[in-house]
């Protein structure tokens, strides 16, 4: 990811420095995260929009 396309992360704000942690959601389509903690809290507080079927390591 080059220094244009940064995005934040979707959880805590930081920016995102390796691609990888991201969600597919119902209603906002693609989430990014910067870290396995940040996926995996967004994971428990909204698991009721995440798409189901996706690949869970992406």
């Amino acid at each position: 990811m080059n220094e244009t396309n940064k995005k934040n992360c979707d959880l805590c704000g930081l920016t995102v420095e390796i691609d990888g942690f991201k969600l597919a959601t119902k209603e906002a389509g693609e989430k990014h995260f910067c870290c396995e903690g940040c996926k995996g809290i967004y994971e428990m507080l909204h698991e009721d929009q995440l798409v189901t079927g996706a690949d869970p390591l992406n």
